[in-house]
């Protein structure tokens, strides 16, 4: 068996703007206001550092994850507020092909807090198991991210390993 690790965020879902918006919306509403939003100079690509980063920046204190929860189900509400996130053309008939008519298993390794991932998958109509889907909430790095995807869905499909492993994004 084979498997296949995506992406979401602009590699499934057209999902930037109404992320970027939530996001920076939700810091500013916990006091995070000196916001760095050069996004591609942080050294790790996610939600999670990145919150850490501007956190300890403005509140001048260490960063505790105790505070993610809290701040992941604020963004969550603010980016249902925002115009519905929709699929990359094709991206969700290429995950239903995936899922029934191949030897990939598939599943979900994302830079983002999970449950605003959940909201932009079901947003878009894409078909996913939530055993599947990792997110950035306590992991900083991607490579964290995507290896924790993998041994999920190695529990998940029920095998010691896979032959071939791709990952999308």
């Amino acid at each position: 068996m084979n498997l296949i690790v995506f992406d979401i965020d602009d590699t499934l879902t057209k999902s930037e703007s109404q992320h970027q918006t939530a996001y920076v919306n939700a810091m500013k509403e916990f006091g995070i206001s000196d916001i760095n939003q050069n996004w591609k100079g942080y050294k790790q690509h996610t939600d999670s550092f990145i919150l850490k980063e501007n956190y300890e920046t403005n509140l001048k204190k260490q960063f505790n994850g105790s505070f993610i929860p809290s701040f992941e189900a604020r963004m969550t509400e603010l980016i249902l507020l925002l115009n519905k996130v929709t699929e990359i053309p094709g991206a969700k008939n290429t995950i239903d092909y995936f899922s029934k008519h191949s030897n990939y298993a598939i599943c979900f390794a994302t830079g983002s807090l999970l449950k605003p991932a959940l909201v932009k998958l079901n947003q878009a109509q894409i078909v996913y198991n939530e055993t599947l889907v990792v997110g950035s909430n306590d992991i900083f790095e991607r490579e964290g991210i995507v290896k924790k995807a993998i041994e999920q869905a190695k529990e998940f499909y029920q095998v010691a390993s896979f032959d071939e492993i791709i990952s999308v994004g």
